[in-house]
């Protein structure tokens, strides 16, 4: 999307500067919209150049400029897209057409040896895999405390308590833990919609207060 602002800019930026070179005859007022539209485009443009997401562009490379891609790849040690880059920016700068510290931003993001670039994303992945491993052991042993609760230790009122968050945070296994050991002491809890847990005898069916 931003190289069809910037090139639908330029193509209007160049209709502007046709029609005020080509009708010397336009007011002033007309001159001053005419410039007021030609900055407006111009920064539109200036924006979309400067921006750093990268555009994708398919170029087929002669055989003979394709060979001396790679004994460039090979002699720098650097990777294909580098290399392109490069050489692309090399032209660029020697021809004039940008600055030197913009050759110097690029020159040096692409002559870095290929293996530094490889390893230094290795590093990242390891590091965004150590930091993943790091929260699901976490988020893991909340879990296996959670299922390693000693329930015959708590009293009823604990039990129930317990029943009633499991049900509230809609837990699958605690509940069902909580429930056998509410009916090995006698009873069962039933839960509302409302978050309300009563105790239920197993013997008479009645709500135990």
């Amino acid at each position: 999307m931003r190289k069809r602002i910037d090139v639908f800019s330029l193509k209007t930026i160049v209709t502007y500067l046709t029609i005020y070179l080509k009708n010397p005859s336009f007011t002033r007022t007309q001159k001053q919209k005419l410039t007021h539209s030609l900055k407006t485009q111009t920064s539109v443009l200036e924006r979309g150049l400067m921006s750093e997401r990268p555009h994708a562009h398919m170029v087929y490379i002669p055989t003979e400029l394709y060979v001396g891609l790679f004994k460039k790849m090979a002699s720098l040690e650097i990777g294909e897209s580098a290399a392109i880059l490069d050489a692309l920016n090399e032209d660029l700068h020697r021809q004039g057409f940008i600055d030197d510290e913009t050759y110097l931003k690029f020159k040096e993001r692409y002559s870095r040896k290929l293996i530094d670039v490889v390893r230094e994303k290795t590093r990242e992945s390891s590091f965004k895999v150590e930091v993943s491993s790091a929260k699901f052991e976490i988020q893991k042993s909340k879990v296996e405390v959670k299922r390693h609760t000693d329930y015959s230790k708590l009293t009823d009122d604990e039990l129930l308590e317990c029943y009633r968050k499991a049900m509230l945070s809609n837990d699958v296994v605690m509940p069902q833990l909580i429930q056998g050991e509410a009916k090995r002491r006698g009873y069962r809890f039933k839960a509302d919609g409302s978050g309300n847990v009563q105790k239920i005898s197993l013997k008479a069916g009645v709500s135990i207060e």
